[in-house]
């Protein structure tokens, strides 16, 4: 009998290899889009929150002063005037002063002309002995006959060669006090080896000088610094 034709199948090899090809497709379809949902979803959060922080970064209160920045002003400090020396500055309540001709004579020889004194006492410090603890800061007006100009006077009177009482001068600066030229000097005085802080300034008259001399002693040296500083930063002439 003869054979009845059939149609060719295809064989085994050639259907597995369409199934995976479409199984493959559809998989990484499935992938794509997963991982691209996923992307969406975990990214989305994230740029909030990072918006979030940068707004909390620009926040005015990181930026404002405080008020410990201003705590040192000395808003509550008293006014002391001279006229006949020339001059204002501001001190603060605890200072004694000590004022007069005779007093600069003591303190800047006999060109002194007039002087007042600030003093503030230090813990160990005990009447009628030798100044040891505290501040001292001397402002007067002595004489200057050559009429030097403030900077050769004030390199000549800090000068070791010229004073005999000083041993070795540390620094000399131009410095404006009140917007005039004046000039600093640090030395060290003998016999008590005591550092000596001068400011020199200019007087009303071209044959005056004015002298701010001032000491620190004791424990608390750095924070009678710090009252000196904020004196003569409130330094004023007077015409």
């Amino acid at each position: 009998m003869p054979e009845i034709p059939t149609q060719p199948q295809p064989t085994s090899n050639q259907k597995s290899i369409n199934w995976k090809r479409i199984l493959i497709v559809a998989v990484i379809g499935a992938v794509v889009i997963g991982l691209g949902v996923l992307v969406f979803l975990i990214l989305q959060p994230k740029d909030e929150a990072t918006s979030t922080v940068t707004s909390k970064k620009v926040t005015p209160s990181a930026k404002i002063s405080t008020p410990s920045a201003k705590k040192d002003e000395p808003a509550d400090w008293k006014i002391y005037s001279s006229k006949s020396i020339g001059f204002q500055i501001k001190y603060p309540l605890e200072v004694e002063i000590e004022s007069g001709a005779s007093l600069a004579t003591n303190r800047f020889g006999p060109s002194g002309i007039d002087a007042v004194q600030f003093d503030i006492w230090g813990p160990i410090q005990k009447e009628q002995t030798e100044f040891n603890d505290g501040m001292r800061l001397v402002i007067g007006l002595i004489e200057n006959p050559e009429q030097l100009p403030t900077k050769d006077f004030a390199d000549r009177d800090s000068n070791p060669s010229f004073n005999s009482d000083v041993t070795k001068r540390f620094s000399f600066e131009k410095v404006l006090i009140d917007n005039k030229e004046s000039y600093t000097a640090v030395y060290e005085s003998y016999p008590l080896e005591i550092k000596h802080t001068v400011i020199y300034l200019p007087a009303k008259k071209p044959d005056q000088i004015i002298q701010a001399s001032a000491i620190f002693l004791g424990e608390k040296e750095n924070d009678y610094n710090n009252i000196y500083e904020l004196m003569i930063s409130n330094f004023k002439f007077l015409d």
